[in-house]
């Protein structure tokens, strides 16, 4: 199935639109307040989400060029850069925030939880703290250090909807994001193959 024209009302062609062809992560700035894009590829663009996931110390939305509302519509000639991409987001979230788990996470239509219909990767670093918080508590009332994965039916809820819960960051300050993005286009800069970079 070929994907529709873009609407001129799609957010995250708006947000292509308006990084164009710049190419050196470096000279990537902030686009407008909340939309900080620190990765362009030829072929994608790499953004901090602007409602992180509440547990996540970072989460960042990988981004086709194209417009296609589903994976199943994105153009067979995006797809070789698709698998490298996603995985040097992975190391670089690792790597900047000090991190060995995250989720890699897509939506295709609004049933399976598609808020903006363009095709779009969640990328969200889970530090371990997440998984000890949402264990069992010592009988004293503070959490154990060296928690194990949730076992039980009602430690794994209590998890889940812990890891995936939505709602307003209030750890955050307003220079968070933006120092975010700053170390991620540093170290984009660093490791992004030329390859993947646009010929201009």
């Amino acid at each position: 199935m070929t994907s529709p024209a873009p609407p001129s009302s799609c957010v995250f062609c708006q947000i292509v639109h308006s990084v164009g062809a710049r190419t050196s992560s470096l000279a990537l700035t902030s686009l407008e307040p909340d939309v900080y894009v620190f990765l362009a590829t030829r072929s994608h663009i790499a953004i901090l989400d602007h409602q992180p996931l509440v547990s996540s110390l970072s989460h960042i939305l990988l981004i086709p060029r194209t417009h296609a509302v589903r994976l199943s519509d994105v153009p067979d000639y995006e797809l070789p850069d698709l698998g490298p991409i996603l995985k040097l987001l992975g190391r670089a979230i690792c790597d900047c925030f000090a991190v060995d788990d995250y989720n890699v996470v897509q939506n295709n239509g609004p049933a399976a939880g598609q808020l903006v219909p363009h095709v779009h990767f969640h990328i969200v670093a889970r530090p371990s703290t997440y998984l000890a918080a949402a264990a069992a508590p010592a009988p004293s009332g503070s959490v154990t250090a060296a928690a194990a994965a949730p076992a039980t039916l009602r430690d794994r809820t209590r998890y889940s909807s812990t890891i995936f819960a939505r709602g307003e960051r209030t750890d955050l300050d307003p220079s968070c994001a933006e120092q975010s993005s700053k170390i991620l286009r540093q170290y984009l800069d660093e490791h992004l193959p030329l390859w993947l970079r646009p010929k201009l």
